[in-house]
């Protein structure tokens, strides 16, 4: 049954994202993968094989990126599989071995909250490169939240990003960070805080970017923009965090 609802959902999220699921197997490790409880651990992995967009012509790796350019942000549903380690401690911590039981809401447990679904971008980034948006960087916002992946694409000495208007981290997010009592530095560090991956275009390409994404049915915005102050700003309502 486990490996039938794994099956399952790895056949939905290739349907989306318009790849083949050719072969494979899945290898028993017995008990060398800990976790939860009596059940079956498993390690769930894989390899992807594919080629280029014909469109893209060297690798989309930052170096055409300047100062001016706008970031655009997608929204994404939740902590998409990245700093679970703190979610663990702070559930276990205030409810037990047994958190994931624990009512997050009248609908939910905390274990069905802190995994929701993650949103599949590769379709919508396939797409903005058939319409020819000059996309000049992407950032997979996983481990290390925002800063740490966001500076992986400045290859330019002394350049920098303000993000002045992201995405409000999820309500799961909030409430760890009182259970907790975990800093804002340390949440944006960590998790992706409701910004799933970022978009870096020139500022004349916003209006029409953000209009393809919309039609594709992903929901962005314009956040900030790169600067030449070499480092990472995360301006909010209540706080100016420097990375």
């Amino acid at each position: 049954n486990v490996i039938d609802e794994l099956m399952k959902g790895l056949w939905d999220a290739c349907k989306f994202a318009k790849i083949v699921i050719t072969g494979g197997e899945i290898a028993e490790l017995g008990n060398r993968i800990c976790g939860y409880g009596n059940g079956m651990h498993f390690n769930w992995t894989a390899t992807a094989i594919g080629s280029l967009i014909k469109n893209l012509k060297k690798p989309l790796d930052g170096n055409d990126i300047i100062k001016g350019d706008a970031i655009i942000s997608l929204r994404s549903r939740g902590f998409r599989s990245n700093g679970f380690s703190l979610v663990r401690k702070i559930l276990s911590q205030s409810f037990g071995e047994e958190w994931h039981k624990e009512k997050y809401s009248e609908l939910l447990t905390w274990g069905e909250a802190v995994i929701t679904p993650s949103i599949i971008y590769s379709p919508l980034i396939t797409e903005l490169f058939k319409r020819r948006i000059k996309i000049k960087g992407i950032v997979h916002i996983t481990g290390g939240g925002i800063p740490d992946n966001f500076k992986r694409i400045l290859k330019k000495k002394n350049l920098g990003a303000d993000f002045t208007d992201l995405f409000p981290p999820h309500n799961p997010m909030l409430l760890l960070k009182k259970l907790g009592n975990v800093d804002n530095k340390e949440m944006y560090r960590i998790w992706n805080m409701g910004n799933g991956m970022m978009i870096v275009v020139p500022a004349f390409e916003v209006e029409k970017t953000l209009s393809y994404i919309s039609k594709n049915g992903y929901e962005a915005k314009k956040c900030g923009e790169i600067t030449n102050n070499g480092g990472i700003r995360i301006i909010t309502e209540n706080d100016v965090l420097e990375f």
